[in-house]
């Protein structure tokens, strides 16, 4: 309301209205400062994560160069790449005998059929979201920068103890984006390697997760972009 509006008002009702103007300021300084200190937050996460797993180390073999704190994060998550070095290793064991060949082929049809296992672990969600053109556009995207996504807002979660509507969203959409690749997978126009199919199995399992907790509780005024 303009300034001379006010003044042409009746005392009573002028008061109201500045106290209207005053409340409805502060509120919006109030949430301002509130985004600025999650973001701050978010950030102070992001390196802490970074600093504990650098992604070189995540993508590494093994667990060897990891501290123990780093180990302990991963460690319940790498069955699925433990299971491949261990048929890796019986190949190299088998690769100076007799039959070496024939087995050596056996176990790479075994780690075929994990990644074909991979590709049946199905997640409802929303048609809407697996049919719309922004899933495929994230389909698109390399599986790494999907499982970031779902691991970022995972940390975020977890440190403020809710999941906005905003998050909940972001999170459909990414796996959405990653049911895209095994959908290109199965006709034969993408190819999965070891590492990034753990790491997209790595990343529906973090988004179911946190899609079937009871995390997000949309907060008076807080449904805003992250």
């Amino acid at each position: 309301m303009a300034d001379e509006e006010l003044k042409n008002l009746p005392p009573e009702e002028r008061i109201k209205r500045l106290k209207e103007l005053e409340n409805k300021r502060k509120k919006e300084i109030e949430e301002a400062q509130n985004l600025i200190k999650e973001s701050e937050e978010e950030l102070t996460e992001r390196r802490k994560w970074e600093d504990k797993v650098p992604l070189p180390e995540f993508a590494s073999e093994d667990l060897q160069g990891l501290s123990e704190e780093a180990k302990e994060i991963l460690r319940s998550q790498r069955g699925f790449k433990d299971k491949i070095k261990k048929e890796d290793s019986e190949e190299k064991s088998e690769e100076n005998s007799e039959d070496g060949e024939k087995k050596r082929k056996t176990i790479k049809s075994r780690s075929n059929q994990d990644l074909e296992m991979l590709a049946r672990e199905q997640i409802d969600l929303p048609q809407e979201i697996i049919n719309s053109e922004y899933a495929m556009q994230l389909g698109q995207k390399p599986v790494n920068d999907l499982y970031q996504e779902v691991r970022e807002i995972g940390q975020r979660v977890e440190k403020r103890g809710y999941m906005t509507r905003e998050e909940e969203r972001r999170v459909e959409y990414t796996l959405a984006g990653i049911e895209k690749k095994f959908e290109a997978e199965e006709s034969g126009t993408y190819s999965f390697t070891e590492k990034t199919a753990m790491r997209a199995n790595l990343t529906q399992q973090l988004g179911a997760q946190l899609l079937s907790k009871d995390l997000y509780k949309d907060k008076p005024n807080r449904n805003y972009q992250v």
